[in-house]
């Protein structure tokens, strides 16, 4: 895993295309604020899911993700807000532990 880890997602040049546009990232900076303006209530809901996801993620050590069966890849990745768009998450995760 840590081959296609690597390969796919370290050294991709795309990987912060939006760190060097400047203008957008303003832009969506003062969206974010007029949201957090009008609705205060989501932002404490989205503050607290982030502290979560921090904790859920942060207890695990490098080494623990190395040594992980596909169930436990399958837990660590399917929360992910990128995985929310997959119906069969198990065949993602497959697809990451082949590669």
């Amino acid at each position: 895993m840590s081959a296609f880890i690597d390969k796919h997602m370290l050294h991709s040049p795309k990987k912060l295309w939006w760190a060097n546009n400047t203008e957008l990232l303003k832009k969506l900076v003062k969206d974010y604020v007029k949201k957090l303006e009008t609705d205060p209530g989501h932002f404490t809901q989205d503050l607290e899911e982030r502290r979560a996801m921090v904790n859920f993620y942060g207890q695990y050590t490098p080494k623990e993700i190395m040594a992980m069966t596909a169930d436990d890849v399958y837990e660590y990745l399917h929360k992910l807000w990128a995985m929310m768009m997959w119906g069969n998450k198990h065949f993602v995760v497959n697809r990451i532990i082949e590669h």
